[in-house]
């Protein structure tokens, strides 16, 4: 399965895999994390918090973090 388009946006099927409430903030590479750190406080219904967590979660899990 193809996480991004060949223009490099997020798949609908990347958001449904690892998206947040709604496919909102996927996380799923180092470049997709970084991405939901930075806009975490645009979205709607899903609080910076949540975001955070599953950022730090994915970091941990793949040892990406500082």
């Amino acid at each position: 399965m193809a996480m991004r388009s060949g223009k490099g946006n997020v798949t609908e099927q990347a958001r449904k895999k690892s998206g947040g409430k709604g496919g909102k903030y996927p996380i799923f590479d180092q470049k997709s994390c970084i991405s939901a750190v930075k806009l975490r406080h645009h979205g709607k219904g899903v609080s910076p918090g949540s975001v955070m967590s599953r950022a730090s979660s994915w970091a941990n899990a793949k040892n990406n973090g500082p």
